[in-house]
């Protein structure tokens, strides 16, 4: 929309305003202090424009806001500590603050006992990543591409029952991923990437009966694939855990009950068609009674004498297979690649019930 200056003083005068939706325009100069004045408000949208200064103070006295997006301003500063200065009461919802550029601790937002959609993203907010035990309606939450560090909170894993989308991907989060992230029972996708994530890949994130989409990539992540819990990714429509080194083992074939899956990207690992290769070796999961498809991984230190080359019934897990025709040579390398296709059901279920474990079902 064509409209450009600032926010007219006019509009302070309209003390029975209830909406404000001037998004998507050229307005510039500041956020109007005078904002908070409007008590009647519930929406404020004024994202995608080029309204800056600073957070206006006082927003908490607007206690029948429901929705505040200030994406893609150019705000300063940080957040204002009354933001939600009511907590329980607060109707706040709907926060957007993406590409907003405010910087900071985000910690205030914890008092936001009542959202529903929280994004944060792509701004410079550090410390440790905001959760709150008031979170139970949380469906959203975006904190990706930000400066966040620490571990993923407890409070989040234990309230945020509700939680459908998580991206925190992009900061500077450590530790091991914990068990109680499989408490996040309604989450559909889920991305870790880019952070400092170490340890195992706890089997409790693939027990999402929903997770369609996966993002483990660029951690510091070490072990195998959970065989066991591979079989209930039903939903799984992409995954990827490329660029962590210290993952290896083969593709399991219990990766096949995923009959939707559309990508799978394994690049940048350690994984081998020749199994668990040191300086990995593997124990039982203790909560898993196969031991030959719940592994864990326990560094040696020692070294591979010998290469091995692998049959074709181990360079792909059972429910794949090898075309018979190859892709043609379209590149300088001049290499002939083969075509790799997801066999028949029938084919893929003897395949998959024949042979020795793991690269097998049975047992």
């Amino acid at each position: 929309t064509w409209i450009t200056g600032s926010i007219p003083d006019v509009l302070r005068n309209l003390r029975n305003l209830t909406k404000i939706n001037l998004s998507n325009t050229f307005l510039s100069g500041t956020l109007p202090p005078w904002l908070p004045e409007l008590r009647q408000l519930s929406s404020i949208m004024l994202g995608q424009t080029s309204l800056g200064g600073s957070f206006p103070a006082g927003m908490g006295l607007l206690q029948q806001l429901q929705q505040l997006n200030l994406e893609g301003t150019a705000l300063t500063g940080t957040l204002p500590a009354d933001l939600c200065r009511s907590q329980e009461a607060s109707k706040l919802i709907s926060l957007n603050i993406r590409s907003s550029g405010l910087s900071g601790n985000a910690s205030v937002l914890e008092h936001c006992h009542n959202l529903v959609q929280l994004d944060i993203s792509h701004n410079d907010f550090s410390g440790q990543l905001p959760s709150s035990r008031h979170w139970a309606q949380l469906t959203m939450y975006h904190a990706n591409n930000n400066l966040f560090s620490g571990g993923l909170p407890r409070a989040l894993c234990q309230h945020a029952h509700l939680l459908r989308g998580l991206d925190i991907s992009n900061n500077q989060m450590t530790g091991i991923i914990p068990s109680r992230i499989g408490l996040l029972l309604s989450l559909e996708t889920l991305n870790l990437a880019n952070n400092q994530f170490t340890g195992p890949i706890t089997e409790y994130l693939f027990y999402f009966p929903g997770l369609r989409q996966l993002d483990l990539s660029s951690n510091k992540l070490a072990g195998t694939l959970p065989a066991y819990a591979l079989m209930f990714t039903v939903a799984l429509l992409a995954g990827d855990v490329s660029n962590n080194s210290g993952i290896t083992g083969i593709i399991p074939p219990q990766l096949g009950f995923a009959a939707d899956l559309r990508s799978m990207s394994l690049t940048g690992t350690s994984m081998s068609c020749a199994d668990v290769i040191a300086p990995y070796a593997v124990r039982v999961n203790n909560s898993c009674n196969n031991p030959d498809v719940c592994l864990t991984d326990i560094w040696t230190g020692q070294t591979h004498e010998q290469d091995y080359v692998c049959p074709d019934a181990q360079v792909l897990p059972c429910f794949l297979k090898f075309a018979g025709e190859p892709l043609p040579r379209d590149d300088a390398s001049n290499m002939r690649c083969r075509l790799v296709v997801r066999a028949a059901p029938e084919e893929a279920r003897a395949a998959c019930s024949a042979g020795q474990p793991p690269y097998s079902l049975e047992g």
